[in-house]
């Protein structure tokens, strides 16, 4: 039993670092992409070197590296089907608009074009970008580029914070 308060411990980090108040669907989204493929590691890593060192509180042994090899599996499938793959590449705008970006990558109309140009090329707003959150950036700027497309980052607002008023 041992072994499942090592991936436990993985588990809850994951976790705890979904939440918060500058967490979205596109960072909550790296983290889990980011577990998923340390699992896929770990499971290598145990088959190809017989080995679970990145658990501290397990000791080598066959019957434990057959356990973990299983449990993974079990755990990256589950993690698939709850949360299945998002393209989240394609939200690179929204995460630093100011990067260079090959717009026709992106779905937007003419007009919603310009205004991402119109707001790409003004350098008070990409000051402002690198000193305040991402989140605070699009609220501010919400007025002024009332596209569609720019709208559709508030469906990337935290949703996994509760306010700091929760109490139990």
């Amino acid at each position: 039993m041992a072994y499942l308060a090592d991936i436990f411990n993985y588990l809850n980090s994951v976790n705890a670092g979904m939440q918060g108040k500058n967490e979205n669907i596109l960072t909550s989204t790296d983290k889990l992409l980011t577990f998923k493929k340390k699992i896929s590691f770990w499971r290598t890593r145990i088959i190809q070197k017989n080995t679970v060192d990145m658990f501290p509180s397990i000791k080598n042994n066959n019957e434990i590296i057959r356990i973990y090899n299983r449990t993974f599996s079990i755990i990256r499938r589950k993690i698939t089907k709850s949360f299945p793959e998002l393209n989240i590449e394609k939200y690179d705008w929204i995460r630093n608009p100011f990067s260079t970006i090959n717009m026709s990558s992106y779905e937007f109309t003419l007009k919603e074009e310009e205004e991402f140009i119109t707001l790409t090329t003004d350098r008070t707003l990409k000051i402002k970008f690198s000193e305040i959150t991402v989140e605070e950036f699009w609220i501010s700027v919400q007025t002024e580029f009332k596209k569609k497309q720019f709208q559709y980052y508030y469906n990337f607002q935290p949703h996994t914070y509760v306010s700091l008023d929760f109490q139990h």
